[in-house]
């Protein structure tokens, strides 16, 4: 990984949150289960193969509604309740099947994202 700041939950400073109206953020998916913030969250869907299909991964954006500075991105692996660092997985083998998945599916929805005015900052293929 070449030299990205990062803000203090370890996601590129470059980054940042936008806060649609309420309204707005619910259509795109975002919740408020926690009062306090907007959570979005898809799960990376594999192909029907059965090599894949002891896999679940999620995506997950978390916005903190009075400070937008506080963004949270993450990519868990749900059966070990840990993040899924496909990033650093493809710069040790870039062919590593999983994580080129992962890196696909999570490269559409930051594109998503930053389409409906959400996120914005984001190169395609840079550190998340």
């Amino acid at each position: 990984m070449s030299e990205v700041k990062l803000n203090e939950h370890g996601v590129n400073a470059n980054i940042k949150a936008h806060i649609l109206p309420e309204e707005k953020m619910r259509k795109l998916g975002f919740t408020d289960f926690c009062n306090e913030r907007w959570y979005f969250c898809k799960m990376i869907k594999f192909p029907n193969e059965k090599r894949y299909r002891n896999f679940e991964i999620s995506f997950g954006v978390s916005i903190t509604k009075d400070n937008h500075d506080d963004l949270r991105i993450d990519v868990l692996d749900n059966d070990f309740c840990q993040p899924f660092d496909y990033q650093y997985m493809l710069e040790r083998n870039d062919r590593h099947e999983i994580s080129l998945i992962v890196r696909e599916q999570v490269e559409e929805w930051m594109k998503y994202l930053q389409k409906e005015g959400v996120l914005s900052g984001h190169i395609y293929g840079e550190y998340i």
